[in-house]
């Protein structure tokens, strides 16, 4: 299909759309939390990846190349409007298993937090810490889509870290828990412990 869209094939161009738009969109909102933001920044990826389809060479997964399409424009849109800094609409953040096992109840209950305080945190912060700890983008790598120094990005998510053990300690999201009952919660009842690296981060306040 990426050979047949690489041809013009517009039919192939939709089933691509098809295929990828709700990760494209899910990641746009992650960096974003603002919906008029993520589908704009979707529908700006999407026409990117058309235009410069030709450059695809399988060298990596397509998903891989098309998300650094999404992060570019999403940081762009950053830098365009720095306004959206402290802007979140929660309620559209669309949920997915990637912070936290959504295996009973109790977890769910976990992961609502966690999005929660992801949401209050300012864009810039939000974003880094999204890429470093579920994306998995090296500091290098963000420094380059921020326009900063590897250092920035470094500080950046140490200061984020912090901003969210707050947040999650303090009660302000979800409640008067403590981050190490909110920690304990995520693993005992399923034996699952943390199935992604940010929510392990999260609750080591003592890191």
């Amino acid at each position: 299909m990426i050979l047949q869209a690489q041809a013009g094939d517009q039919g192939a161009m939709q089933w691509l759309y098809q295929q990828y738009s709700g990760q494209v969109f899910n990641l746009a909102m992650r960096l974003l939390c603002h919906r008029a933001d993520a589908q704009d920044v979707m529908q700006d990826a999407f026409v990117k990846c058309f235009q410069n389809l030709h450059q695809f060479r399988g060298d990596a997964r397509f998903w891989s190349w098309l998300r650094s399409i999404v992060t570019t424009t999403a940081f762009m849109r950053m830098r365009k409007d720095k306004r959206r800094g402290h802007e979140y609409d929660l309620d559209d953040v669309v949920s997915e298993p990637d912070l936290v096992s959504a295996a009973d109840a109790t977890q769910g209950v976990v992961q609502v937090e966690l999005e929660t305080a992801l949401a209050h945190l300012p864009a810039i912060s939000r974003a880094v810490i999204w890429l470093y700890h579920v994306e998995g983008y090296t500091h290098s790598e963000i420094a380059e889509l921020t326009g900063h120094t590897i250092s920035f990005s470094k500080s950046r998510l140490t200061r984020a870290r912090r901003q969210l053990r707050m947040l999650l300690s303090a009660g302000e999201v979800g409640g008067n828990k403590s981050a190490a009952v909110k920690r304990n919660e995520l693993s005992s009842n399923s034996g699952i412990a943390y199935v992604n690296p940010l929510a392990a981060t999260l609750f080591e306040v003592n890191q």
